[in-house]
């Protein structure tokens, strides 16, 4: 789920944002009976640099990776006690 920030603020600073092109993602690590999973390491990947930022999500399985840039990205979830996942672009 992408979210783009800037459609409500000034013409000034929309102009901004619009060339810096920077995404939210924020999402729940469940398992799969649907039950949450916190204190999960949740990594991206930026597919064209292989670089990657990582988070620890929240007790209430929630993370956020704040002004990303909008390109392929690969999201992997793991926790030692459970089985990885990732996405696939």
């Amino acid at each position: 789920m992408w979210r783009f920030i800037g459609f409500t603020l000034p013409i000034l600073i929309t102009t901004v944002n619009c060339l810096a092109q920077n995404a939210t993602l924020s999402s729940t690590v469940k398992d799969p009976q649907d039950a949450i999973v916190p204190a999960a390491l949740v990594s991206l990947t930026d597919l064209g640099k292989a670089s990657s930022v990582k988070t620890v999500n929240n007790q209430a399985g929630i993370y956020e990776f704040a002004t990303l840039r909008p390109e392929a990205i690969r999201c992997a979830s793991n926790r030692p006690d459970f089985r990885s996942t990732r996405s696939h672009p």
